[in-house]
């Protein structure tokens, strides 16, 4: 049976068999550097009125779109060309792209005519250098570009204070990479390729350096504009928040989740978890648990899959052998990356058992092959299989992604049990009856405006990340028998569909899996 919003994780953990085996899965989610991406419950009112303020100047501006130069100004104009040309005197087209300030830039209303201008999106020139520019990770610390939409933390919402901070950061040696190189934020900028990005012009190709330096210093002084509008001497403490709730306490509070609620879970599969989270858990859980990361860790994305298993669960002397490599040898090159799956092979009541983790991408057409990859590991080992997932499976389904039907179907064809699969019959095979494991949409602080939702339609918004991504899989199907699926996305073992994540006290935007398996009688 699947949870109503009243039933908590705990409840029917405490009511279960000891023979049970009780799974969990959750996809933690990397850290956002951008705090303000998306919409989160927040206990604040001053965030609904900030989300809403800025929605509302966004779509209808009226006379606040005031034009660029009226927020940034000639004299920082000057004063960043004259930057350029004595830090980046390699760089060609300076003064080519000051006349686009003074001829064009200038003019343009902040809202209509800069930030929902398609042209300027199409040809990269604020997106590329703010993600290049956001946050540059540097050995034991991250260094952020004097921003509103990252974790910048000095204080800046002072416009003169800003520009001294965002000058220093873009033309003064700040970012320690390696010993014996410290670069600045100007040298992590890359040209724009018309090749790449055939709306970008032969001349704005040449210029391109000099030219998303100007668009992205005119992007930051409109956001910073836009937040002392809408929310003047309050916005900083808000951002502080969030960055605190998401951010630099996100390891503390995920941990404690896990530790707290799942604390009589047997198998807790993770998804996306940071290098340092898996060394932390293994510090954390190492007595109670096998801690098993892949032997191929990603430090760069930093999306790692993990796997606990409670110790007391395998035979004695059985010890978690690592098949990764094997089932990642059975797909063609490129469908997974190091991280995004992890396979263990170990003796459970006197039989072979292989548990996987793994983090499907984007549009969940991996999971599929990785799943069949993995039953066919299973059948080589004569081994049964418990996997937990996100599967980044959808509904509705459309071209070019993973529907919840067709992985259903799939399933029931290949034999393979799924945690939805009572809830699925039981709303007549109509996935859109089943709970959400995501619910986010973007807000209008972020760099894709074409893809931000209005606070008043995040529940029906086709843009909103609103489905079922997550699952609890075995196989063979007829061996387990699965119950009380429960979704958790409060931190505090309970389920309100409702409730977009995440939130001050859930730091991922996917709910907590779980589910309880028992061997079938034969």
């Amino acid at each position: 049976s699947t949870q109503s919003t009243g039933t908590s994780v705990r409840d029917v953990m405490a009511s279960q068999d000891q023979d049970q085996c009780r799974v969990g899965s959750w996809n933690i989610a990397a850290i956002n550097n951008n705090p303000f991406e998306y919409y989160i419950s927040h206990d604040d009112p001053g965030y609904t009125s900030l989300m809403r303020g800025i929605q509302d100047m966004v779509n209808d501006p009226g006379d606040a779109d005031i034009p660029v130069s009226q927020v940034f100004s000639p004299q920082m104009a000057d004063q960043l060309a004259k930057l350029m040309a004595t830090s980046c005197p390699e760089w060609e087209g300076i003064q080519e792209a000051m006349a686009v300030y003074e001829q064009d830039l200038a003019h343009r209303l902040i809202v209509s005519g800069f930030l929902k201008d398609g042209s300027l999106g199409s040809k990269r020139l604020a997106s590329m250098p703010d993600r290049m520019t956001s946050a540059v990770e540097c050995p034991g610390s991250t260094v952020f570009r004097p921003t509103v939409t990252n974790r910048f933390s000095e204080p800046m919402e002072d416009p003169e204070q800003w520009w001294a901070l965002w000058r220093r950061f873009m033309f003064e040696p700040c970012l320690h990479l390696e010993p014996d190189r410290v670069l600045r934020g100007c040298d992590m900028l890359c040209p724009i390729k018309q090749a790449k990005y055939p709306a970008v012009t032969s001349v704005e190709e040449r210029i391109s350096l000099p030219l998303q330096t100007l668009v992205l210093a005119i992007f930051d002084a409109v956001l910073l504009h836009m937040m002392n509008a809408v929310l003047p001497g309050k916005w900083t403490a808000i951002k502080e928040s969030l960055t605190s709730a998401l951010c630099t306490n996100k390891q503390a509070q995920t941990s404690r989740i896990i530790r707290s609620s799942y604390r009589d879970t047997d198998v807790f599969f993770i998804q996306e978890a940071a290098w340092v989270f898996a060394q932390h858990l293994t510090q954390e859980c190492e007595d109670v648990y096998h801690v098993v990361s892949p032997e191929r860790m990603d430090r760069k994305r930093d999306q790692n899959s993990l796997i606990l298993i409670r110790r007391s669960c395998l035979d004695e002397g059985s010890e978690p052998t690592e098949l990764t490599s094997e089932a990642v040898a059975k797909l063609a090159n490129g469908t997974v990356s190091d991280g995004d799956l992890v396979a263990v092979l170990a003796k459970m009541g006197g039989e072979n058992v292989i548990f996987c983790s793994f983090h499907g991408d984007t549009n969940g057409l991996a999971t599929i092959p990785v799943v069949s990859a993995v039953l066919e590991l299973c059948k080589q080992r004569e081994a049964k299989l418990i996997f937990g997932l996100d599967a980044n499976s959808h509904y509705p389904g459309k071209a070019g992604r993973l529907a919840v039907d067709d992985l259903m179907e799939w399933g029931e064809a290949n034999q393979v049990g799924s945690c939805w699969q009572e809830a699925y019959t039981a709303a007549d095979r109509n996935p859109a009856r089943l709970p959400n494991s995501t619910y986010n949409a973007r807000t209008y602080l972020q760099a894709q405006l074409n893809k931000a939702v209005k606070m008043d339609e995040m529940e029906c918004s086709l843009l909103t990340d609103r489905h079922p991504k997550d699952s609890i899989l075995w196989w063979p199907r007829q061996d387990f028998t699965g119950s009380n699926t429960l979704l958790d996305n409060s931190g505090n073992a309970t389920y309100d569909p409702k409730l977009p994540i995440p939130s001050l006290n859930f730091p991922s935007d996917h709910a907590v899996l779980s589910t309880c398996l028992a061997r079938s009688s034969q």
